[in-house]
Parts: C-alpha cells; sequence; structure tokens
C-alpha cells in the first residue's frame, strides 16, 4: 500500500494508520510530496510536481501491484497516478479527495483557506481538518504558518486547470473506496456530489466522526475501514 499525504502533511501524519495496516499488509510505505515532510523543494512548486514526485516514488519503491491512498491534495495525486498507471493500481482509496472542478474566481476563494500569517486563522484552520476542535489548535499554528510558507509558490500557481475532468474520472477501471465524513469542514460539500455522481462503480462510506484528516483523530477507525476494502480486493 502506497499512502499520499494532502497539502502541507507529510507521511508522519499517518504514522498510527501505518502501524495499524501493517498486520494485514506485506507492505506500508508513505512518501513525503515535493515540498513537504523531508522532500525537497523544487525551484517551482507546482501540482504537476507533486504527481511527479507519486510517479516517482512509485516508480523506485514498488515493483508489483499495490493499493493506492490519497487524502486532499493526495486523492487528486492518486487519481492522476491511477490514470497514468492502470495496471498497477490494484485499489484505489481516496480519503476526501481534492480535485472536483472550479471555475477560477471561486477556486481562489477556496484557496483563501490555506492562506494566513497569524496564529488565529492558522489555529482555526487545523481544527477545520478534524472532527472536532482540539486544544493544541494554537500551539499547532506556528508550525501550519511555517509549513504554508514553505509552499506558498503551490498555492500561487494552481489554476483551474489542475483540477480534474469528468472524462478523466470517468476512465478510472480499478475497485474505489470513496470516504468523505460528515464532519469535514474543509471541502465543499458540492464538492462530496460531484464525485459521487462521477466515480464509476464505487464503494462510499461517510464515518460521522470523520472530519478531513481522519488519520489524525480516528486513526483506527479508518485503518478498518481501508483493511475491509482490501480484504475485498483479496478476495
Amino acid at each position: 500500500m502506497l499512502i499520499v499525504h494532502g497539502i502541507s502533511a507529510s507521511s508522519i501524519h499517518f504514522v498510527r494508520v501505518m502501524l495499524g495496516l501493517k498486520r494485514s499488509s506485506r507492505r506500508v510505505l508513505a512518501i513525503d510530496l515535493p515540498g513537504h515532510g523531508a522532500s525537497d523543494t523544487p525551484a517551482v512548486l507546482t501540482p504537476q510536481a507533486l504527481e511527479d514526485g507519486t510517479r516517482q516514488a512509485m516508480g523506485q519503491l514498488l515493483d508489483e501491484r499495490f493499493v493506492l491512498f490519497g487524502n486532499s491534495l493526495g486523492g487528486l495525486a492518486a487519481i492522476r497516478t491511477t490514470l497514468a498507471y492502470p495496471d498497477r493500481v490494484a485499489g484505489l482509496v481516496l480519503c476526501s479527495p481534492g480535485g472536483a472542478p472550479m471555475d477560477p474566481q471561486r477556486l481562489q476563494a477556496f484557496l483563501g483557506n490555506f492562506r494566513f500569517a497569524q496564529r488565529e486563522p492558522a489555529a482555526a484552520f487545523v481544527n477545520k481538518c478534524l472532527a472536532y476542535p482540539v486544544f493544541y489548535a494554537p500551539i499547532a499554528a506556528s508550525v501550519v504558518i511555517e509549513d504554508f510558507d514553505r509552499i506558498g509558490g503551490l498555492l500561487a500557481s494552481i489554476s483551474s486547470d489542475d483540477l480534474l475532468g469528468e472524462d478523466e474520472v470517468a476512465a478510472l477501471s480499478c475497485p474505489i473506496l470513496l470516504q468523505w465524513g460528515e464532519r469535514d469542514h474543509l471541502m465543499p460539500e458540492d464538492h462530496r456530489a460531484w464525485f459521487r455522481e462521477r466515480l464509476p462503480a464505487h464503494t462510499y462510506e461517510s464515518p460521522p466522526d470523520f472530519g478531513h484528516c481522519p488519520n489524525l483523530d480516528r486513526p483506527g477507525k479508518l485503518v478498518r475501514s481501508v483493511r475491509g476494502f482490501v480484504r475485498t480486493l483479496e478476495s
């Protein structure tokens, strides 16, 4: 299994998920996308660079079929990777995936959720990513600001052309699990509907206690869900 994180996150945020999945998987890998975690930041950081990083990691680390997990912006990278190598991906798990189309004006308004320079809006962003507010959000705010400063070029480079088209989503041919928590406070609600209506035949789950990043606040339940999906692939 290969795990792809979302914007400003890294593989470290999936440690508890990896430990849970390792009990039933032979190999569980999580990468740091370009500009994130321990990976270098390219001179020009774009959505294409993130997708290229996912494919590069896949080529270097995996020589067999695998299950691909993508959360948020990592979901967009996972979809594009699956389309590029359909014979390599045995199953696709999309957890509140990004990439639903938006016109330029709405896209810029949405990206405003990720632009902040002060602790208070950064703390609010932390709580948007979780199912319920947490006491440590103001403490994490400084780290969040630093992370987004590092990838500021990415936010500036994203355009409507980088988002998914209906034909791309329709072309997915592997088994798919779509997870979208009822307490996702970050993604627009119509994005959930867009994926549900346009993904090919898929399993849909909407846990009432999942936020945008269940790997952080519901890792055990996320692990059980993914393991159940993998068992259907094995059978």
